[in-house]
């Protein structure tokens, strides 16, 4: 599901089997600009994650829009 296309705001998500609602929750999207993030490229260190004296690289991956660990 690209949430994007929802836009930005609070949205209402029922899970439903045969049609019948089984579930219902409130999601908020914030998006970037649009429904998908294309030509951007950043790796990032975050210091102190996962643990105090630890860091991780993060590298942006434009197929998975999200952020993947580097090792």
């Amino acid at each position: 599901m690209n949430w994007n296309t929802l836009g930005p705001g609070e949205h209402a998500v029922r899970a439903l089997a045969d049609g019948v609602e089984f579930a219902r929750t409130t999601v908020r999207v914030t998006t970037l600009g649009g429904e998908f993030l294309e030509g951007v490229r950043r790796t990032l260190v975050v210091p102190d994650f996962p643990h105090p004296g630890e860091t991780t690289t993060l590298r942006w991956e434009e197929s998975l829009q999200n952020f993947v660990i580097i090792p």
